[in-house]
């Protein structure tokens, strides 16, 4: 890794912590859809926007939130600030 990539995943990674330390113990599914949707962070966002880079295009292209305890999992298709979470069922 270069180290501007580890950088950002270090950002990103502090900041993932303090979003779920100000999470309520009981919070929800819709609570951390929210947590991965978050763009707080100018230059290192947990959803980050897809932007072009050399010849790629780069960018949070999913997300998912798995409940356990009721075998269900919630996929964004796509970017999830630009996708809705849609919920599959396993088990």
């Amino acid at each position: 890794m270069e180290a501007w990539q580890i950088a950002a995943l270090n950002a990103r990674t502090e900041l993932f912590h303090r979003l779920v330390d100000a999470f309520p113990a009981d919070a929800g599914v819709h609570e951390l859809q929210s947590l991965f949707r978050d763009a707080s962070h100018q230059d290192y966002p947990i959803c980050t926007p897809y932007s072009d880079f050399l010849v790629l295009q780069v960018g949070t292209v999913r997300s998912v939130v798995m409940d356990l305890p009721n075998k269900t999992a919630h996929i964004s298709i796509g970017n999830p600030n630009n996708s809705d979470y849609h919920l599959y069922t396993f088990g």
